[in-house]
């Protein structure tokens, strides 16, 4: 008896701890991020953020903030901000930083990466993730730095969230899922049975039936998704065609049937158009409830052409220079790859333009690609 128990409560440890390590494995956990508004306590102005000690999937979501002086020059160029973690806010931060969010400098700094989002949708932010492979102090505290041009030190320049995922590594999927991660229920494992197995059924004879087979029908093949881009942009579900500011505008958000102003869009951005009525003396919609007002001296309206492309690389023609040196890329199983560094004074034929990789020249032939970093090249048509 003694021994039917002990192995019991063996069954009952195991099971129990089984079922806490499932969930475990698919929590998300929100973490505390507190903002640095004194610049004389650091050097610098930053983010706290307290992860505590352990190992883990970290990340953020970045929006603009207040008095954000750069964010709308970074959005306009598709330019990754140099955000970077520390483990020691005294300590220099090339010698003590972990992650700097950027794909090619993996092999100094594990899996880690930075995209946009709704890039051209009043709703744009940031995602950045990376993955902590062991505690970096006795603390749990990292420090997140980047570019702070705001015009108030004391008002934080950016909006930022972060959330961890304990012990796994999936910046992978939170990069290609725009931050989000599918969370799969606790799956609850059946115990065996504890009873001893009756004497089995007998069945009762029964006279063969010889029924027909009924042929199946073949399962109808899933229609693949088809993209579809206009001068190299998505074209979202809906979209109607996109505007252009030619001087700077307001964008409202319409509440309660009243205006309640949101912003200014500021000259040469564009965004995708969802609809137009004649409300409020006629206003473009550029989703989420989020509108313009049609004066044509501050906004560029076209519409969606009928023929679209399926890839998103525009023809362009031209020759690039190299500035500063730089990496020649090619893409393999939809990464990046390094094939070699281009040295300053070198040019290059280019035949197209890809805004994927935070757009990229397509250098002659096809199959390598330059990054459209600014001060580090220079195009020049035809």
């Amino acid at each position: 008896m003694k021994k039917i128990l002990f192995v019991l409560t063996v069954f009952i440890s195991i099971y129990t701890c089984y079922l806490t390590t499932v969930e475990a494995a698919v929590k998300k956990e929100s973490v505390n991020v507190e903002y640095i508004d004194d610049q004389s306590k650091y050097g610098s102005l930053g983010y706290i953020v307290n992860v505590g000690e352990k190992s883990g999937t970290l990340v953020f979501k970045i929006e603009k903030g207040e008095n954000n002086i750069s964010w709308e020059k970074m959005r306009a160029i598709k330019a990754r901000p140099g955000f970077y973690l520390t483990s020691d806010p005294y300590k220099n931060y090339v010698s003590d930083q972990f992650s700097s969010f950027s794909p090619w400098l993996s092999e100094n700094y594990g899996t880690q990466d930075m995209i946009w989002v709704d890039i051209e949708q009043p709703t744009n932010h940031l995602i950045a993730a990376t993955y902590i492979d062991k505690p970096k102090n006795d603390s749990g505290i990292y420090y997140l730095w980047g570019p702070m041009s705001t015009t108030k030190a004391k008002v934080s320049p950016y909006k930022i969230t972060a959330n961890f995922v304990e012990g796994v590594d999936v910046v992978k999927e939170l990069i290609a899922n725009n931050g989000d991660l599918e969370e799969k229920e606790p799956v609850t494992p059946v115990p065996p049975s504890t009873q001893k197995p009756s004497e089995p059924i007998k069945p009762i004879p029964s006279k063969p039936s010889n029924p027909k087979p009924v042929p199946s029908k073949p399962s109808p093949k899933p229609t693949p998704k088809v993209t579809y881009y206009w001068n190299g942009q998505e074209v979202k579900k809906g979209q109607v065609g996109k505007i252009t500011v030619k001087k700077d505008i307001n964008l409202w958000k319409r509440e309660k049937n009243k205006l309640k102003f949101v912003r200014v869009l500021k000259k040469g951005t564009s965004f995708r158009v969802y609809g137009y009525d004649k409300k409020y003396g006629g206003q473009f919609h550029l989703g989420a409830q989020h509108y313009i007002t049609n004066m044509p001296k501050h906004v560029k309206y076209e519409k969606l052409p009928k023929t679209l492309s399926t890839s998103p690389v525009t023809k362009l023609k031209g020759t690039l220079t190299i500035n500063k040196n730089t990496n020649l890329w090619k893409r393999e199983n939809n990464k990046l790859v390094k094939v070699k560094v281009l040295k300053k004074g070198q040019k290059l034929k280019i035949e197209g333009y890809d805004p994927r990789f935070g757009g990229q020249y397509v250098v002659v032939g096809g199959k390598t690609f330059v990054t459209n970093t600014k001060g580090y090249i220079t195009f020049k048509k035809g």
